[in-house]
């Protein structure tokens, strides 16, 4: 028997060969006389009868389910893009969006948690029924009632009831204390489940080999926290939604793993990984085979068609700060793993500029942004809730800024209420870091973002440095002070041809020095592949330059001197470019600050 899986870059969808339809004369409804008789379950008799009777209403929905799912076409080709054990893994879904569940299923589903409330409340200790109903809560979107009912799981086992009350704050979206809930299970279960759990191994393109030392064994936490850390979706957002996620997704394959599938199919290590992966199901379908199939009637099951790769890639988890630029795809073509935040299960790359200026043993940062909606699909159906076009000017954003500690610590942030473009600025100290710059629409629950490596070493007051490149806005004229540089800096690094742009920097370190200062500003057609830039989200280090400027200033005096000036860029075609400034000392190397252009012929 062979299941298979299809996706796109945003959903996954599983397939199971089941040759002819199960037959089955009962009804869709699993009425009260159908499933339990109202006896009493105070003997340990009565409370197996109970037990039992409910596995069988369990068994029986599941049947129900398949029975009265909508159907549709299905493609039987045999190429896969992965093979889990049983599971056919693809990533060509066809825009598949999802559609409201049949009546009778719903119907079916209500009365099995009816039974499973009274047979709770004539066995509160039994710990599979416990789970069935958070289960079947959940997936009726009923995560409130779902964490009441985990708070009253009487069984034997701390784990299993701090696991459940985890899984259902995690649905309510509770994040903070579906951690610690998580936290009070792990620290009680059988450590290797709980080493199982910890290990995000499964989630990553090299199936965990950057976590490992030489001789095979983990490396020290450091790396895994960090990849958790990372892995946080918005950490505007309070707690770590992709851990807990990831708790409830091993939580829902343990109460999964002792009971019927919607598939048909008993529980398998195929099925696990690929809900630990990918999530639960939030619609389902039949296929009919094709033309000329001879395979029978299949069994689909949807994961969100908005979810995004948010586990950092292996230069991230290795090291960040030798991770290329362009590494960190959300989308990319084979996600290994996926998630849709329920606070914004549409986000998007956002376009940034992120920049640093020296202060000796810190470093002072300014990022602007752009909210980038997602990019059209004539190949999917349009919907209300696909984010196509700019927000609104006057749309309130949370926005923020953050630094994260190589080591995978809290990060230093600054957050603010703003709008779809925005500007934020903190000072921390000097160090190595990943910078996240996010904005998030809880109006219609939508998010932009944008994360890279930042280093910044100390500099001592008397060596000469320079700062990054910022872009400005100087429809207003170019600032005198970095101060108004930063609330005017240019969101992104994305610019048509007559935009006012201008740039702003600084010198540190100059002292005593009396010489004079040569500078050279250029504007040149980026000729090297995006990716290939290791520093061209911060903007650190053809044929002619397109713009060319020189000018030389008196040196000399204690500090930092700020400079700006606006550019009047020549037509540019569409394309990359690399704004560049050399910064000359007589008898020293020169010093040099790039900056990344994308020049378009509309916003």
């Amino acid at each position: 028997m062979i299941q298979e899986t299809r996706s796109t870059l945003l959903a996954c969808v599983v397939w199971l060969t089941l040759g002819a339809s199960p037959a089955s004369s009962q009804s869709a409804s699993l009425g009260r006389a159908a499933t339990l008789e109202r006896a009493d379950a105070s003997s340990p008799a009565d409370s197996s009868a109970v037990h039992d009777r409910m596995r069988g209403a369990q068994a029986q929905f599941e049947r129900s389910r398949r029975q009265h799912l909508e159907w549709t076409w299905g493609s039987w080709s045999s190429d896969c893009d992965e093979v889990v054990g049983r599971m056919c893994m693809r990533h060509d879904e066809g825009g598949w969006e999802p559609e409201p569940e049949p009546e009778r299923i719903t119907a079916a589903r209500d009365e099995l948690l009816e039974e499973l409330a009274w047979s709770a409340d004539h066995i509160p200790g039994d710990a599979w029924i416990a789970g069935q109903r958070v289960r079947y809560l959940g997936e009726a979107g009923r995560w409130k009632e779902a964490v009441r009912s985990a708070r009253d799981c009487g069984g034997d086992d701390p784990a299993w009831c701090a696991a459940l009350l985890g899984l259902a704050l995690h649905g309510a979206g509770r994040f903070q204390e579906s951690n610690g809930a998580f936290e009070r299970a792990l620290n009680v279960m059988e450590p290797a489940r709980a080493g199982h759990w910890r290990d995000p191994s499964v989630l990553l393109v090299d199936r965990g080999d950057v976590l490992r030392e030489a001789d095979g064994g983990l490396a020290a936490g450091a790396r895994v926290d960090r990849t958790w850390r990372l892995a946080d979706p918005l950490f505007l957002v309070g707690g770590n939604d992709r851990l807990t996620e990831h708790y409830a997704r091993y939580t829902m394959a343990w109460i999964r793993s002792d009971s019927r599938t919607a598939y048909g199919v008993p529980w398998g290590r195929d099925l696990e990984e690929l809900l630990v992966r990918y999530g639960w199901e939030i619609g389902w379908e039949r296929t009919r085979a094709g033309p000329g199939e001879s395979r029978g009637t299949g069994i689909v099951g949807h994961h969100h068609p908005d979810a995004l790769t948010y586990v950092p890639p292996p230069g991230y988890v290795a090291a960040p700060v030798s991770a290329a630029a362009g590494e960190w795809r959300l989308d990319p073509e084979a996600p290994r793993s996926s998630y849709a935040p329920p606070y914004a299960p549409e986000t998007t790359a956002a376009d940034v500029q992120v920049a640093r200026f020296w202060r000796g043993d810190s470093v002072h940062v300014i990022a602007a942004y752009r909210m980038v909606p997602r990019k059209k699909d004539s190949t999917v159906p349009p919907r209300e809730r696909h984010w196509t076009e700019p927000l609104p000017p006057g749309t309130p954003i949370r926005s923020g800024l953050f630094l994260v500690p190589d080591d995978g610590g809290e990060p230093v942030g600054v957050t603010a209420l703003q709008g779809p473009v925005g500007r934020l600025a903190l000072t921390a100290p000097a160090g190595d870091y990943v910078v996240s710059v996010e904005g998030w629409s809880t109006e219609r629950a939508v998010a932009s973002r944008a994360r890279a490596a930042l280093t910044a070493d100390t500099v001592a007051p008397d060596i000469p440095a320079l700062s990054d490149l910022l872009l400005l806005d100087v429809g207003d004229g170019v600032p005198e002070t970095l101060d108004d540089a930063g609330r005017h800096a240019w969101p992104g690094v994305t610019v048509r041809d007559g935009d006012p742009l201008g740039v702003a920097w600084e010198v540190w370190g100059l002292g005593a020095l009396a010489q004079a200062v040569d500078y050279t500003l250029t504007v040149e057609k980026d000729e090297r592949g995006f990716i290939d830039r290791a520093g061209a989200f911060l903007g650190l280090f053809g044929n002619g330059p397109e713009l060319r400027l020189s000018w030389t200033e008196a040196g000399g005096g204690e500090g930092r001197h700020f400079r700006a000036t606006d550019l009047e860029l020549p037509d540019l075609d569409p394309g990359r470019y690399v704004l560049t400034l050399d910064v000359g000392l007589s008898g020293r190397t020169t010093m040099r600050a790039e900056k990344l252009l994308r020049v378009t012929s509309a916003r």
